[in-house]
């Protein structure tokens, strides 16, 4: 009887402390369940503070960028040398090509734009060598796209992409510093071969009309010599036809001196006297340049002709007019 109570005894003993080892069991896993949840609530938190925080340091960068210029879309319609100047800077910068990547340099050293064609077949080139060429066209319904291409006598033309001119503005004015900007414009000369050339031509004859004469030379003096005549150059590259330049005619030199007195805010003197007798029948310009009637007439035509020089608006003064 005693073995048997002793046994009970023995029995309920373990089963309390089985009872007690389940609860201890199942309060620890508990324990665990909720700090492992917690944790992991913890951790996503801070992954999406960390995106958050992230996403407005962006914006923040983003809109803490500054302009170096300021131009628009409608800036390089009405200015083409402007936008000749953009898109090739775009284009030897951005372009997946290393025939024009190769080319960075291309702008910072006088370049002639050739511009061949009309209407929608018009193309852009810049002679690399004797036979190869970079180029651009505009394209689309409003002609609001770029396409850039290569060209050689071997292989003929080979497109490399198509760019939208806001895109190409964009990049103007956060990639590109404005003064490289005035040396690429004050850099590119454009020249235009199409049809309507001849028509432009300009010929000793047409020099009887004394406004276009005057008109031809201050073209050429901006275009070649030294002196006033470069900040005037540089002027009339950001005004074009906008201003006027007031020249002085029949002054000094016994009559024999055109000066330029104004253009603009554009202020100071640049001048050329007429040819002496001497035998050299030269025309001479400030800073050691001086040109033959022929050699001033066939840079002119190479360079767009009458439709060039007329954008050279200029108010002529008889010197005995001044006081």
């Amino acid at each position: 009887m005693k073995r048997k109570k002793f046994g009970l005894i023995i029995g309920l003993l373990i089963v309390v402390l089985l009872g007690g080892a389940g609860v201890f069991l199942w309060q620890s896993a508990s324990k665990e369940t909720v700090v492992e949840e917690t944790n992991t609530s913890s951790t996503n938190t801070s992954r999406h503070q960390k995106r958050h925080q992230r996403s407005k340091e962006s914006i923040s960068s983003s809109s803490q960028s500054t302009a170096l210029n300021n131009y628009t879309v409608e800036d390089l319609t009405s200015k083409p040398k402007l936008a000749a100047t953009s898109i090739v800077l775009y284009g030897v910068n951005q372009l997946p090509n290393q025939v024009w990547r190769n080319h960075q340099s291309i702008l910072n050293q006088p370049q002639t734009l050739k511009v061949k064609g009309t209407g929608s077949q018009t193309k852009y080139l810049i002679a690399l060598n004797a036979d190869s060429e970079i180029g651009y066209r505009f394209t689309g319904e409003t002609n609001e796209q770029v396409n850039y291409f290569v060209q050689n006598q071997a292989n003929g033309k080979t497109n490399v992409a198509t760019v939208a001119i806001k895109k190409i503005v964009t990049y103007l004015n956060y990639h590109v510093q404005p003064n490289q900007v005035a040396s690429g414009v004050g850099n590119l000369t454009v020249t235009v071969d199409n049809g309507a050339a001849k028509a432009d031509k300009i010929t000793l004859a047409d020099w009887k009309d004394s406004h276009l004469y005057y008109q031809t030379m201050l073209f050429y003096g901006l275009k070649n010599a030294g002196g006033g005549w470069v900040e005037y150059n540089q002027a009339f590259e950001r005004q074009g036809s906008n201003q006027t330049f007031q020249v002085e005619i029949n002054a000094g030199g016994n009559g024999r001196a055109t000066i330029v007195m104004a253009y603009g805010d554009q202020q100071g003197e640049a001048g050329f006297t007429l040819p002496v007798n001497d035998g050299r029948r030269l025309y001479d310009f400030e800073q050691d340049t001086s040109a033959t009637t022929e050699q001033i007439l066939k840079f002119v035509n190479e360079h767009g002709g009458k439709s060039a020089v007329r954008q050279v608006k200029i108010e002529t003064i008889e010197a005995d007019d001044i006081e």
